[in-house]
């Protein structure tokens, strides 16, 4: 027999984690919206290379063709940054600092003229010499540091490139953090919107077997068959576009030295990349509402002791919230619990029933053993 508490707890726990992947899904679709990753990288940015006394490097890096051509349109911002446009865009800043531009005008057509003095054949030497000119900084230390262990310009593209996905992680831990009071907002309201009592709902679940029992079978499917809730949770804007980036460098990489930089080869592949990209972002927000749509249908149709209950009067309080018998802080306290279950999020709960499930299934008896005894 099987114990009704563990089928509570499991039956619980799949409701919750329902919940919580509406409201990633819900989070994703916001990200997206209001552009959350693209103000976060550029704020980290900002804050590493705009140099009160030398120059705003990072509002140059945003303006250099390797990356304003990430940006979806003018009014965008870039959700993820390659390491390698990174790299390259501020090598070619900081080498532009040891030369020097003057326009004359040529004697014989009478028209300006651009002449660069201090402009070496050698990248890394340019970079080299770009740093020197710059004033002491905390911004120029950080530049020293890239040329003491490099000699030539691949091992200073290397090396930017493993400080900038270094950094990058440290970013994506501050825009974790960020978005965790946004969860709690969304699940709050979600709380609201649903009318979800985490009291009520534990209490419903133990005493209605057939409810209990067919949110155990679909707990059950969902751990049996976990593809569909790993899809959901790993279809973020950002990690399709970081693979669909790494793929096309890749592409380009090996053009630039099979077709020994062709300008037109490069283009191509360029504006094939950069199409994709924006392939990916519009249609991850279209995806993502669909799924948000998808998700709901599947919670209303569980028939879930949640939801309010509307009469010709209006939303019929009485009814909705249970009061007979039961008093309200009660209920306040069934929303707060069900906000904060919620706010754990999906990976959490989906892992949680993942070990849930299997000690349902230890506990039933053998029948050749049973009809032994």
């Amino acid at each position: 027999m099987q114990s009704v508490y563990l089928d509570t707890a499991i039956a619980t726990v799949f409701v919750v984690l329902l919940f919580s992947i509406l409201t990633y899904s819900i989070q994703e679709w916001l990200a997206a919206v209001r552009q959350l990753r693209g103000k976060m990288l550029e704020k980290a940015i900002f804050e590493a290379f705009n140099d009160s006394l030398n120059k705003s490097f990072g509002v140059l890096i945003y303006e250099h063709p390797n990356i304003d051509l990430l940006k979806r349109n003018q009014d965008s911002l870039p959700a993820y940054m390659p390491s390698a446009n990174f790299a390259t865009a501020l090598i070619d800043l900081i080498s532009r600092e040891s030369t020097t531009v003057s326009y004359v005008v040529n004697a014989e057509t009478k028209l300006l003229e651009e002449r660069v003095a201090g402009f070496s054949n050698i990248p890394y030497d340019n970079f080299k010499a770009g740093v020197e000119t710059l004033k002491h900084s905390d911004l120029k230390v950080l530049l020293q540091s890239f040329l003491l262990s490099t000699n030539t310009y691949t091992d200073l593209q290397n090396t930017i490139e493993i400080w900038f996905n270094q950094y990058m992680d440290r970013v994506s831990g501050w825009y974790r953090k960020k978005t965790s009071y946004t969860v709690g907002v969304i699940a709050a309201l979600l709380v609201l919107v649903f009318n979800f009592d985490a009291i009520f709902l534990v209490k419903r679940i133990y005493n209605d077997s057939n409810l209990r029992g067919t949110l155990v079978a679909d707990a059950t499917n969902a751990v049996n068959h976990p593809d569909e809730i790993n899809a959901v949770l790993g279809k973020s804007v950002e990690k399709q576009i970081s693979v669909n980036d790494a793929v096309w460098q890749a592409k380009i990489k090996l053009a630039d030295s099979t077709h020994q930089g062709n300008p037109d080869t490069l283009r191509a592949l360029n504006a094939a990349w950069l199409a994709e990209r924006n392939k990916i972002a519009d249609s991850a927000r279209v995806a993502t509402q669909k799924q948000i749509k998808s998700e709901i249908e599947t919670i209303n149709g569980l028939n879930l002791p949640i939801g309010w209950k509307v009469d010709d009067k209006g939303i019929d309080f009485a009814s909705t919230f249970r009061t007979k018998g039961r008093p309200v802080w009660s209920i306040l306290v069934g929303w707060v619990l069900a906000g904060i279950l919620i706010s754990f999020g999906a990976p959490f709960w989906f892992n949680l029933l993942i070990k849930l499930v299997p000690l349902r299934k230890a506990g039933v008896k053998p029948a050749a053993e049973s009809s032994k005894k």
